[in-house]
């Protein structure tokens, strides 16, 4: 009895810190508005099947503040393609989060990535996240531009 207190004491930490970082997450950034007019290209985020806890963040710069939230998954057991459209000739920051967990502990993963859309183009990355992400390029045989993806050494966190 006296272990099975001490293991759900233990669980209910783990999971409300788990709660309480999922609530700074989601509500201190704002959702991305995408421009309508003007000089625009166009990014799909084919998010695979299996992918959980997922969320695709927006920055402004490398300050990596005032963060926009594209999209979040909770789960997703479809193939989800994400299509948005950003101001051409403008850098986008891009930053990936996944969240996982096992029986002791919650753990969080971050993949920042920037790139230049050019005008009128069509682009397409696709990811796939549960204990770790992956990114790869859609490119011409999937009726995409290439896109040429900068990792750059700064990971800006939400």
């Amino acid at each position: 009895m006296k272990y099975s207190k001490i293991f759900n004491r233990f669980f209910m930490q783990k999971i409300s810190i788990f709660l309480i970082f999922l609530g700074l997450l989601s509500g201190c950034a704002t959702k991305y508005s995408p421009p309508v007019s003007g000089k625009l290209a166009t990014v799909t985020y084919r998010v695979a099947p299996g992918t959980n806890d997922f969320h695709i963040f927006l920055f402004n710069d490398y300050k990596c503040e005032n963060a926009s939230i594209i999209e979040s998954i909770d789960e997703s057991e479809e193939l989800q393609d994400i299509t948005v459209s950003f101001e051409a000739d403008k850098k986008v920051i891009n930053t990936f989060t996944s969240v996982s967990n096992d029986s002791s502990s919650v753990y969080f993963h971050y993949t920042t990535v920037d790139f230049i859309p050019e005008e009128g183009k069509r682009y397409a990355i696709e990811l796939k996240g549960r204990d770790k992400i992956y990114f790869n390029l859609l490119g011409r045989e999937e009726g995409y531009e290439e896109l040429q993806l900068n990792t750059p050494e700064k990971v800006c966190i939400h």
